[in-house]
């Protein structure tokens, strides 16, 4: 006879800085393009049913993000 134990265990502190890592690998890029969101670049309503919102915003964002960065930079250059 097979028998099965779950056992739990607390999360440790190592775990939780892996969390916030991983959070923060997902906001930041949103935080960095935030101008994207006041323009409407990226839309939502084209994301796939199976991505996140976060992870969606974290991958379109940057890109749509280039045209202002790129006006932006023009715009100090000048």
């Amino acid at each position: 006879m097979i028998s099965f134990a779950v056992v739990f265990t607390p999360p440790t502190q190592q775990s939780r800085n892996a969390a916030d890592r991983a959070e923060l690998r997902l906001t930041a890029p949103t935080a960095l393009n935030i101008p994207v969101a006041f323009t409407g670049l990226a839309r939502s309503e084209l994301r796939p049913g199976a991505v996140q919102m976060e992870i969606w915003h974290s991958l379109t964002w940057p890109l749509a993000g280039l045209i202002f960065w790129w006006i932006a930079g023009r715009a100090i250059d000048a």
